[in-house]
């Protein structure tokens, strides 16, 4: 089936991506009065037994970017990138790639592999949009398509899917429906399958599976997250028994990605 290599293809593309000082002014007094009175704002928590907790605001600092909960190691999940957040990736060394949200619901991403001995007109190319909203802290939704070209403009894909997570940022279930074409071949569907599991401040557990029901077709892969400020990395195995029947025994494919975020949202610190 054409479309089975084609999406192996683009699924491991996918988951790869100062000032002078001045003598103030009493209006520029004015304006430091009004942002230090935003910084003393006073605030007021409720804790999960009931209990409130008041406080006040004393400094504003920017947070660690948390993009990498907007995909799994091929796949987006429900979750959107907030808008002027994004990543850099680089998957397998050859196939780099970018990310970048547009708005707090709308995600542009893409990439071209860089292989070396052969002219860009061969390399494999993506572009994918994706559409999203955060329901709550809780579940989010998203959909999208995926455009894809490898060699001639014969060697096409082109998927469109619907996913949705459900759970926080430490532990989450995602599961997405698509359909996929294969240059002129028939439209056939797709499930994914996949999830994270936070196993201390900077390992995640994750794992991400694939099936075609059209077919006998499944892609498995699991692995670790490594995060590190802005910058993640992705250590895992990916596996299809049904793909790789030639060779002896199931091989384990060997998974390696690295994502330097940029952007972020300003956190309160209060006391």
């Amino acid at each position: 089936m054409r479309l089975r290599s084609a999406s192996l293809m683009v699924m491991a593309l996918l988951a790869g991506i100062p000032c002078l000082g001045a003598e103030a002014t009493g209006e520029k007094k004015d304006e430091t009065k009004k942002d230090a009175d935003k910084e003393t704002e006073e605030v007021t928590v409720r804790l999960k037994d009931g209990t409130t907790v008041t406080g006040t605001v004393v400094q504003r600092e920017r947070e660690e970017p948390v993009s990498d909960d907007t995909r799994l190691f091929l796949a987006p999940t429900g979750r959107p990138l907030r808008g002027g957040e994004g990543y850099f990736s680089d998957h397998w060394v050859f196939f780099p790639g970018v990310a970048y949200g547009v708005t707090d619901n709308f995600t542009l991403a893409g990439g071209v592999s860089l292989i070396p001995g052969i002219g860009l007109d061969e390399q494999a190319m993506y572009f994918t949009p994706k559409a999203g909203v955060r329901l709550s802290d809780r579940a989010a939704v998203s959909v999208g398509a995926l455009f894809a070209r490898v060699g001639d403009d014969d060697e096409t894909l082109k998927i469109g899917y619907a996913v949705t997570t459900f759970g926080t940022a430490d532990h989450s279930l995602t599961a997405g429906v698509g359909f996929g074409q294969a240059g002129d071949s028939e439209t056939e569907p797709m499930l994914m399958v996949g999830g994270s599991t936070r196993l201390s401040k900077r390992i995640a557990l994750m794992t991400e599976n694939w099936f075609f029901p059209s077919g006998d077709f499944q892609l498995l892969s699991g692995g670790l997250r490594f995060r590190g400020g802005r910058l993640t990395v992705d250590l895992a195995f990916l596996t299809s028994p049904d793909a790789f029947d030639d060779l002896d025994g199931v091989p384990l494919v060997p998974w390696l990605s690295f994502s330097y975020h940029f952007g972020g949202r300003t956190a309160s610190a209060s006391k």
